[in-house]
């Protein structure tokens, strides 16, 4: 005996109950995916943050709390204080553990800010303000990106009361550094946050000089 056997197809109801069902599961993984990715990418970026943040202590520790009076002589044989205390860039002298290969113990170093990055330029000797010429020897390197301004205030004593000033200006005349720096840093997401150190070196016993003459 013969059986006949028909093919069953689709109907175009199942059909479209089909396309339905792997259109919302296609769309429920790009979700998926796109929230992982999303989260990934916030977490990339409060690493990035935090390791920028951390590199930002390290140098405010090893620079402004190590920072020491250092003279040199002018072109016009005059011996000046080799810091220059700006609202926008600092310029300073500072003790660190003596490395092979270089002369001292004491580094220059010059922090300011170009395009939207904090800067650090640094050498083993003077990096003058009247120099414009950087030495052979100057090394920059970028230590935090993101930025949309960056700030400094110097702490002084005021001699009639004995009170702690803060200006963003540090005058030339003066013959010794702050008492602390502040460096504030305003990222371009609106975050804000600053670092204050008290300087090593303040008094007279505790300045630094070299003479650049025969």
């Amino acid at each position: 005996m013969k059986r006949n056997f028909r093919r069953r197809y689709f109907t175009l109801i199942e059909l479209i109950s089909a396309a339905a069902i792997m259109a919302m599961i296609a769309v429920t993984i790009g979700l998926m995916l796109n929230t992982v990715y999303r989260s990934w990418r916030r977490a990339e970026a409060v690493h990035n943050r935090l390791s920028e943040k951390l590199r930002i202590d390290a140098i405010v520790n090893t620079s402004f709390k190590n920072a020491v009076p250092f003279n040199w002589k002018t072109p016009d044989l005059k011996n000046s204080l080799v810091f220059t205390g700006a609202s926008d860039h600092l310029l300073l002298a500072c003790l660190h553990r003596v490395i092979p290969g270089e002369n001292a113990g004491i580094r220059f170093l010059k922090l300011y800010r170009e395009n939207d990055k904090l800067i650090a330029a640094y050498q083993g000797t003077p990096i003058l303000g009247w120099d414009e010429s950087p030495g052979d020897s100057l090394r920059t390197e970028v230590i935090a990106s993101g930025i949309g301004n960056i700030s400094f205030l110097y702490a002084d004593l005021d001699k009639l009361n004995g009170s702690v000033q803060l200006s963003n200006q540090w005058e030339y005349d003066k013959d010794y550094i702050p008492k602390g720096i502040q460096l504030t840093i305003e990222w371009k997401n609106g975050e804000k946050e600053s670092w204050f150190r008290r300087t090593a070196g303040n008094g007279y016993l505790q300045s630094f000089s070299l003479s650049n003459s025969n």
